[in-house]
């Protein structure tokens, strides 16, 4: 990774560069995207794991929504 480079994500094996211009290919305006400054491609340390457990709520509780809707 560059010096100069405003994100220093540390995952080695996919650089986040890899992510935008797979985000901008969907068809969907409702995409999210995180960069975890701290976290390697594995994300298994604990910040990591709520990140990613926070999202599953978060989408569950929108799919529970539309569902009910």
């Amino acid at each position: 990774m560059q010096r100069n480079d405003p994100f220093t994500v540390q995952d080695k094996d996919v650089p986040y560069t890899e992510s935008l211009p797979l985000m901008h290919s969907f068809k969907t305006e409702d995409v999210h995207l995180t960069f975890l400054k701290h976290a390697g491609h594995t994300l298994v340390d604990k910040l990591s794991l709520e990140v990613i457990y926070d999202a599953i709520l978060k989408l569950a509780a929108e799919v529970h929504q539309r569902s009910t809707q």
